[in-house]
C-alpha cells in the first residue's frame, strides 16, 4: 500500500486539498468494485487537529498531526493562497 500525506496548511486552496483526496480516493474504489487490492492509504496531515480555511467558511480535520506520521511515500503539498510564509 502506498500512504500519501496531504499537507493541510494555513492559506492553502481547499480545492487543491479535496480534489486530491478525492482523485486517490476514487482509484481505491474503482480498485475495489473490480476484486482489486486497494493502492492507496491517505491521510489528510496536520499541524493542528482543526484548520479553518476561507475566513472560516470551511473546516478541515486532518486524521493525523504531522508528529504522529511514521512513513509516507508521498507528500502532497496544496496550492497555496496569500502568504505562503505563513502558511505554518
Amino acid at each position: 500500500m502506498i500512504n500519501v500525506s496531504i499537507l493541510t496548511l494555513k492559506n492553502a486552496v481547499l480545492a487543491s486539498i479535496a480534489d486530491t483526496a478525492y482523485v486517490f480516493n476514487t482509484v481505491n474504489e474503482i480498485l475495489e468494485k473490480s476484486g482489486k487490492s486497494l493502492l492507496f492509504k491517505v491521510n489528510l496531515v496536520g499541524l493542528d487537529t482543526h484548520l479553518d480555511l476561507n475566513y472560516g467558511l470551511f473546516s478541515i480535520k486532518p486524521n493525523l498531526l504531522i508528529n504522529e506520521v511514521r512513513q509516507t511515500d508521498i507528500i502532497i503539498i496544496p496550492s497555496m493562497s496569500g502568504d505562503v510564509l505563513a502558511a505554518t
